[in-house]
């Protein structure tokens, strides 16, 4: 399964969740409102500029998987929490073998990675 078919994106800021199309949450926003905003513009390809100056990094400690930003300064800034596992793997989900929905979360992942520090 390609990880836009779990993730479908564009994507949208409610509150406290970051939702896909379908409206559900595949993130948790943990940066002030008009930086998520810049974070999701970034991702739905609205900005073409890099955002500033800084690495986007993945952070896997078990579960669940943050996305951090380190500045100039190498400070480790929590930007975003993705969500979704229950879904891909759960029964009332996708109910996708684990090899499978780690896959699928793991190419979401190196996405986002991906495409916050281009």
């Amino acid at each position: 399964m390609d990880w836009k078919e779990a993730y479908t994106p564009p994507f949208k800021y409610e509150v406290a969740f970051i939702l896909d199309s379908k409206n559900r949450i595949v993130m948790n926003p943990l940066l002030s409102g008009s930086d998520t905003k810049k974070v999701i513009k970034k991702l739905n390809g609205e900005i073409d500029k890099k955002l500033p100056e800084g690495t986007f990094f993945s952070v896997k400690e078990d579960e669940p998987v943050y996305i951090l930003y380190t500045d100039k300064t190498h400070s480790k800034v929590p930007t975003l929490l993705v969500r979704g596992w229950g879904r891909l793997h759960g029964i009332g989900g996708l109910n996708l073998p684990i090899e499978e929905a780690v896959k699928v979360q793991n190419d979401f992942i190196q996405w986002i990675v991906k495409t916050l520090n281009s």
